[in-house]
């Protein structure tokens, strides 16, 4: 993951991304299957009811497949970020009613956002 941040701060700040992007790839490849597990386990042992870790589980995987099969580079910048707010928030935990929104929910959406839109521009893989 901050492979990939670093990869969005640099071409926000208009510097170079393509080592940065390497990096992300071969990262998010070497650690895909650890953090899976690594997450999994983390959903099943806090889990307040018995289908919570299911439904949790059910979320990452259509964000995953969101953003690895092209839908995401196909939408809107405005359309997918959307989607990956609003997936990566039911992710979360809740916090008390009328609470903010978590600020890395929003850095997280629009590092993804960039990455699927710079694979639909021919920039490079998805991560």
């Amino acid at each position: 993951m901050a492979g990939l941040l670093a990869a969005f701060l640099a071409a926000d700040a208009g510097q170079p991304t393509a080592g940065l992007k390497r990096y992300a790839d071969r990262h998010s490849k070497r650690m895909a299957h650890p953090a899976a597990a690594m997450g999994f386990a983390e959903f099943t042992s806090v889990a307040a009811g018995v289908g919570q870790p299911v439904t949790k589980l059910r979320l990452l995987l259509d964000l995953g497949a969101y953003l690895l099969n092209g839908r995401a580079a196909a939408d809107a910048e405005a359309t997918r970020l959307a989607y990956l707010r609003q997936r990566l928030a039911a992710l979360t935990p809740n916090g008390p009613p009328g609470a903010p929104p978590d600020p890395t929910i929003e850095v997280i959406a629009q590092a993804l956002s960039y990455l699927a839109g710079q694979a639909a521009a021919g920039g490079g893989a998805a991560p």
